[in-house]
């Protein structure tokens, strides 16, 4: 019986030793799996607990440094992610953390090609996108019906190019909170070919986005007639845009 004991304490410690310094690298494998390749860590570096590794996309287009720990606890029934800034870098930083299905963000701060998020949200199409996306979050929670805090997300030099022109949207933001079952938000930019006002909203069933998109008088007419295309045209050249996406 005290054999026994010995034994299957001995296993424990060594499946605990097993996981604390199995390489990083092992993340690498996982992450391709869930993104059919399109997202890969390269150079990693450390242990699944305490590494380091570069985020890019199965072609090295883009590359962003990580540098990571990971703080499990027992008591708390929780798995924290802790993402410190590599060298000579500010971000990517922040807490995230995963208890009791509540998804809780602190300090969080971001920084992606926007050529990144499409690319694994979307397939490649005709047309490609511009610019960089960053997420700023000091304190958020959501367990899927309820929450707290907010996302605020900043396309900065948002562009979509397609068809020989580009539409330059400016600076775009979007800042989520939670709203009874849903992330809600207002869509809105600043500067560019064409002005955006809108609501956005998040849920178990999917995404809905009701957006007014209105030509500046400086747009090319290529803009104002690709807008056309999208709903009629009030009399400012104003088109109500409806989208309601499913989940995948």
């Amino acid at each position: 019986m005290k054999f026994a004991a010995l034994a299957l304490a001995f296993l424990l410690t060594l499946s605990v030793a097993l996981v604390a310094f199995a390489p990083s690298s092992l993340l690498d494998r996982r992450l391709a799996r869930a993104t059919q390749g399109k997202l890969r860590l390269a150079a990693t570096r450390g242990t699944l607990w305490h590494g380091g590794a570069t985020l890019t996309d199965a072609t090295g287009a883009w590359a962003i440094p990580l540098q990571w720990q990971l703080e499990p606890s027992l008591v708390a029934r929780s798995l924290a992610v802790v993402f410190d800034p590599p060298p000579n870098r500010s971000e990517p930083r922040g807490r995230i953390t995963l208890a009791d299905a509540t998804l809780r963000v602190d300090e969080l701060s971001l920084s992606v090609p926007a050529a990144a998020l499409a690319g694994v949200v979307a397939e490649r199409g005709p047309w490609a996108v511009g610019g960089d996306l960053t997420v700023d979050a000091p304190s958020f929670a959501w367990n899927g019906s309820r929450g707290n805090g907010a996302l605020n997300l900043r396309w900065h030099g948002a562009r979509v190019a397609g068809g020989g022109s580009v539409l330059d949207l400016g600076t775009v933001s979007l800042d989520l909170a939670p709203r009874e079952d849903r992330l809600h938000g207002r869509l809105a930019n600043d500067g560019g070919d064409v002005r955006i006002a809108g609501d956005v909203d998040l849920s178990g069933a999917g995404a809905d986005v009701d957006a007014t998109l209105t030509p500046t008088a400086s747009a090319p007419r290529e803009i104002v007639r690709a807008l056309a295309f999208l709903g009629t045209p009030d009399a400012s050249g104003a088109v109500r845009v409806r989208w309601r996406s499913a989940p995948r």
